[in-house]
């Protein structure tokens, strides 16, 4: 598969469940690449609540984050596992990933001592159906260059987040979202097609007002409209978790509120463009990672856009 940079990326990805890349599940004679930077990893877990919300147990919404920092020094501490048995077991029932593997230590050592000083920050969301230590390698690897990297969890729509006692909270299967998006997927044919059709009448755009008008419509399309609200409780999480680094996050100490760098993956990536078309304080830029352009409002941050050029599925060229 070719891969690109390009600024107005079209790329297709069939946001189901069950469509996600899975990074951390090795088995473990697999050896995993050393991070080349020149920082100790640490990791750590916080969560964050936002009372002007709740949660479907009616209580306020916790945001759970995942956070890599460039440690002082990591000897002598206990390594986080890229993945544990109840990630395995939640990614087996889910997206019927078979629970290989063992509990494969990473470089990143937990609750490590900070390195000095405070430090840039990337904000990454992970795809639909999928969890926060998707890209376990690519947060290691910008840690030991010196940035914090937070990973996002969204109460029942990651595989597994976790609640203000760090107690988990599992992806809901029962959602309405989800229960339609599984639908989809078993006319995955047509669903595929249908979107196939989008795309050209983007591809084939001429002028800034024909790719708009075929965005606006592939937004419309059954898949992007079903996710339109899920897509927007993200934003609003992202917003939060912006918002609170302002204003100082206890557990973060570390990290630099003003130099913030939005990415994410499939859904997470739809996440970011839209931060990126309105930013807030402290967003320096995007990075969306094959993330679907759905909009006609423009971009009003620095933005690297990586997408598949050749995508196909179930015989729909995307």
């Amino acid at each position: 598969m070719k891969r690109v940079l390009i600024g107005l990326g079209v790329t297709v990805l069939i946001l189901v469940a069950a469509a996600t890349i899975t990074l951390t599940i090795f088995p473990p004679v697999l050896e995993l690449p050393t991070p080349g930077g020149s920082f100790a990893i640490g990791y750590s877990e916080t969560t964050l609540t936002d009372a002007t919300r709740t949660m479907r147990s009616g209580e306020a919404r916790v945001i759970s984050l995942d956070v890599w920092y460039p440690a002082a020094s990591a000897t002598g501490l206990a390594l986080e596992p890229y993945s544990d048995a109840a990630l395995r077991a939640i990614m087996q029932e889910v997206q019927g990933v078979p629970a290989i593997g063992g509990d494969q230590p990473s470089h990143s050592a937990r609750d490590a001592p900070a390195a000095p000083g405070k430090h840039r920050v990337v904000i990454f969301n992970h795809g639909q159906g999928s969890f926060t230590k998707q890209n376990f390698s690519n947060m290691e690897e910008l840690a030991s260059h010196g940035y914090v990297v937070i990973s996002i969890g969204h109460p029942e729509e990651s595989l597994l987040a976790r609640d203000a006692k760090g107690a988990s909270i599992a992806f809901n299967q029962r959602s309405a979202t989800y229960l339609k998006l599984k639908a989809l997927q078993q006319n995955l044919t047509a669903t595929a097609k249908q979107l196939e059709l989008g795309y050209r009448a983007q591809r084939a755009a001429t002028t800034l007002a024909q790719h708009s008008a075929a965005s606006r419509k592939l937004r419309q399309q059954a898949q992007y409209a079903l996710l339109e609200p899920q897509l927007q409780t993200w934003v609003r999480d992202t917003r939060f978790v912006l918002s609170s680094l302002r204003s100082g996050i206890k557990a973060l100490p570390f990290a630099l509120s003003d130099s913030i760098v939005v990415s994410g993956h499939s859904l997470g990536g739809m996440v970011a463009l839209e931060l990126g078309r309105q930013p807030i304080a402290g967003l320096r830029g995007i990075i969306a990672l094959d993330a679907p352009w759905i909009s006609d409002q423009p971009l009003r941050v620095p933005a690297l856009v990586m997408a598949s050029t050749e995508f196909n599925v179930a015989g729909a060229d995307l």
